[in-house]
């Protein structure tokens, strides 16, 4: 006997698909802006597609993972893209979303640059302790990752320099 969230989800893909190619085409949209270098206007399409994402999610609940998963990457674009112009804030702030919808991820890399993304911001912003936390939170992930043991260093280091002390995040921080 098929489950009737089964049968409710087969009569509403078709429809999820249609929105589905809505966002992509607004993905692809904002992609060739950015790869122009017209980062305000690919921002602008990536927040459409998430947009239509989260107009989806109240008519397409029992979709909630896929969407999940379709946000984090277009919240991965946009923290990308404001990384380019130097726009510190809402890049921690579009890696924090990504990173909020982890439990919904099967792509772990997605989850690794969000981490080094908003590492390498807040050291920028000189948050050095925050970035040690997301720098050691990617070593978990992916034990040998260079870019995350390198930043990791440079942030003890200047922890170090401006507080005189040997930082080392708690295992419940990290």
């Amino acid at each position: 006997m098929p489950d009737v969230s089964d049968e409710r989800k087969a009569k509403l893909r078709e429809k999820f698909n249609k929105i589905k190619a809505k966002f992509e085409a607004k993905k692809e949209e904002a992609l060739g802006k950015f790869k122009n270098a017209n980062y305000a206007d690919a921002i602008d399409l990536y927040k459409k597609a998430a947009n239509i994402l989260e107009i989806a999610y109240e008519d397409f609940s029992i979709f909630k993972k896929e969407i999940a998963q379709m946000e984090a990457v277009i919240f991965s674009n946009i923290a990308l893209t404001y990384s380019r112009d130097k726009h510190d804030k809402p890049q921690i702030d579009y890696c924090s979303k990504v990173i909020d919808r982890a439990l919904y991820l099967d792509e772990i890399n997605i989850l690794v640059k969000a981490y080094i993304r908003r590492g390498l911001a807040y050291e920028h912003v000189e948050k050095f302790k925050l970035a040690v936390h997301d720098f050691a939170r990617v070593r978990e992930l992916q034990p040998y990752n260079k870019q995350a043991r390198d930043g990791k260093t440079r942030c003890l280091k200047c922890i170090k320099q401006d507080e005189g002390i040997d930082y080392k995040p708690d295992e419940a921080d990290v």
